[in-house]
This record gives C-alpha cells, structure tokens and sequence, in this order.
C-alpha cells in the first residue's frame, strides 16, 4: 500500500461518502449533526486533512465511550471516533479492499459469507447489503442438509 494513494484526495472523498451513506443507521445517529457541519466544508476538511497526514501531523482523537441501557438492565458500551478518524480507517479499508479483492472474489459466497464489497470498486457503499451474504449461508446450509439427506452417514 503507498502512503501517496492512502492519503490522496480522491480516497479520502470515497472514505467520506462512504462514512456518510453507510447503512449503520444505529451507529450514525450519534454523529448526524457533526456529519451535516462536516459536510459543509468538506473539500477545505478533507484538504486539511490530507495536509495533516501528509506532514505527519495528524494524531488520532480519543474516543467518545458511551453506556446505552438494554432492556435487561445491563448496559452496550459504544466507542464513537471522532470523524478524521472515520475517514482515516475507511480510506485503509478501502484500500485493503482493493488489494484483496481477487483473492476474496474466489472464496465469496462459497465458503466465506462475511460482507461483500459493493461493485463497482468505487461505489459509495462499501459493501453489499447484509441479507446476500446471509440469503447465500442458508442455502449452502439447505444444499448439504439436502445433501447430508439423499447420503446418509451410517456409523
């Protein structure tokens, strides 16, 4: 990975619009106001940004640590990163992203059922919904059940 396509203006917007139209509606809600301000001034942020970086300047925020109460009386610890933060690790993902792609690609829906990147490879939505990778589990579940059925394994 070059340092250079790391901080390059370019990754840093896919990072933001990635950030930005991600479907973690839960983990967004924290962060609604800060990403309407954020994105007011978004080229001069992302400008300075890179700036940081690129004068090794940038040092990380601490996160935000949050208790929110679930129905059984126990409580979720929630870290929030601050938002140059956010952007930094997305712009790493998408990068390891690119690099694995091909590799990953073999393996999709196969015998891996994590996410899946969205294609194409610039697409704002990092990866595809949830419900594919799921959807394909049960079936590869249902195929060897059915296979497991029409074979029995006497012992």
């Amino acid at each position: 990975m070059r340092w250079e396509s790391l901080v390059s203006i370019y990754n840093l917007k896919l990072a933001w619009r990635r950030i930005s139209t991600g479907r973690n509606l839960q983990h967004k809600r924290f962060f609604r106001d800060a990403y309407l301000v954020y994105e007011t001034a978004l080229n001069q942020n992302l400008k300075w940004l890179r700036q940081q970086l690129l004068a090794y300047a940038w040092t990380p925020s601490h996160p935000e640590r949050l208790y929110v109460p679930k129905p059984s009386g126990l409580q979720r610890p929630i870290s929030l990163l601050g938002i140059e933060d956010q952007i930094l690790l997305q712009a790493i993902a998408n990068l390891f992203a690119k690099k694995l792609y091909r590799n990953r690609k073999e393996v999709e829906l196969k015998s891996v059922f994590s996410n899946v990147l969205s294609e194409p490879a610039y697409s704002i939505f990092f990866t595809r919904p949830w419900q594919e990778s799921y959807n394909a589990f049960q079936d590869k579940c249902r195929d060897f059940f059915n296979e497991s059925v029409e074979k029995p394994c006497y012992f």
